[in-house]
Parts: structure tokens; C-alpha cells; sequence
């Protein structure tokens, strides 16, 4: 479409040219994305990962299945949203359907093995995938590397919001 299309505002009979409205969208297929973030990763201490997923396209996602390699030195403990497979170090979520602007964010509670080297880099990837091609498939992988750290102060505790402290 090029054509001009009058804006009017609080004033009336004022025009407000030059303004681009969109009324296609550029692509018609999901866009299935994915991101992680976690705690300091302590050698024989509870830390937390997050997993976020969420839909940035104009159709849902069918068929959707988001998996996590935790590495050799991180073991889940339980999630928010259980896992329905774990093979080794990589767990899986078969999450059906995702639905256009959904986005949900799952706690992953793990253990870092006192087999890890304080210092060592703690390597974690997540891949999505879904039965639909996708818009933007290069954010369907991340990767996130932190040290493996030890505690300062062995009575170390970390104080979460919500008023409790692990």
C-alpha cells in the first residue's frame, strides 16, 4: 500500500501527514524464540537457571519442543514446569502448542556437581523447535557460558524474594 493516510488528533480538523501505518504483516508464520539466564553457578550449591520461550509471530506454533543441555557438572532438581524427558545431561519439554505473544519462563532448580572445577567454564544450550517454518530462526539457540564458582563463607546463603532464603 502507498498512499497518504491522514492521522487526526485531539485538534480538530488537524492533519498529521508523513505517518507509516502497517497493515500487512512481514511474515505470517511464528517466531519462536528462546533465552537463558541463571545465578552464580556454586560448586555443591542450589542455583537457578530460567528458560524463557515465547512467540513473537503472527500464528501459533504447533508441535513445539524446547530442549536444554545442562552439561556434565549441572544436574536439574525440578522446575516449575516438568520436564518430560531427560536423556543424559539434555532435558526436554514437549510444549504442544505456543501461541501468538505467549511467553513463559521456566525455573529450573539445579546442582552444580562438586566434580566441577571452580573457574571452569559451565556451558548450557537451548534449542526450540516447531512443526511451522519460522520467521526468524536464529534465535531458536542459546548458549550461556558463567564460571563455576565456590563459596566465600561456608554457611553461604543466597535470599531469594519472597521472603524465604535458601
Amino acid at each position: 500500500l502507498n498512499a497518504t493516510l491522514p492521522v487526526n488528533v485531539t485538534q480538530i480538523g488537524a492533519n498529521y501527514p508523513n505517518n507509516n501505518f502497517a497493515d500487512t504483516a512481514a511474515c505470517l508464520n511464528p517466531d519462536l524464540m528462546v533465552e537463558l539466564n541463571t545465578t552464580a553457578l556454586r560448586v555443591g550449591f542450589e542455583n537457578i537457571y530460567a528458560v524463557t520461550y515465547r512467540n513473537t509471530g503472527t500464528v501459533a506454533a504447533t508441535g513445539v519442543n524446547l530442549s536444554v543441555d545442562f552439561g556434565q557438572h549441572i544436574v536439574p532438581v525440578s522446575a516449575n514446569l516438568d520436564w518430560d524427558n531427560a536423556n543424559g545431561n539434555v532435558y526436554t519439554w514437549n510444549l504442544g502448542t505456543v501461541a501468538m505473544g505467549e511467553s513463559f519462563t521456566i525455573i529450573v532448580v539445579d546442582s552444580v556437581l562438586t566434580t566441577a572445577t571452580i573457574g571452569d567454564n559451565l556451558t548450557v544450550t537451548a534449542n526450540i523447535t516447531a512443526n511451522e517454518t519460522e520467521c526468524n530462526p536464529s534465535d531458536n539457540q542459546a548458549t550461556d557460558i558463567n564460571l563455576a564458582v565456590g563459596a566465600i563463607d561456608p554457611n553461604d546463603i543466597i535470599a531469594y524474594s519472597g521472603n524465604y532464603i535458601r
